[in-house]
């Protein structure tokens, strides 16, 4: 029986065990990140929180290459598929 809850847990696994980890420390619920990945294999428009992300530089670069890594990390592709970016309370525009 042993067996057949590790086969189950490797077939439910979309990511690499280090982002899964990553997800998990940082409390994000595991359920809705797979929600999300799926709709964007989908091609469905989703409008949701992703991350937050805590930068040292308050500079547009500095946003901009969080902001990229964050999705590279994640394996989104955010070129062909974001149409707008919000920051609540940014002190530099992208």
């Amino acid at each position: 029986m042993s067996g057949s809850s590790s086969d189950s847990e490797g077939s439910s696994s979309l990511l690499p065990k280090k982002r899964k980890k990553y997800a998990q420390k940082y409390k994000v619920e595991w359920e809705k990140l797979q929600q999300f990945r799926g709709c964007i294999a989908k091609s469905s428009k989703v409008d949701a929180f992703f991350d937050l992300i805590q930068i040292q530089a308050a500079t547009a670069q500095a946003m901009y290459d969080h902001i990229v890594k964050a999705f590279g990390d994640w394996n989104v592709p955010y070129k062909e598929n974001m149409i707008g970016f919000a920051a609540d309370g940014a002190n530099v525009y992208i």
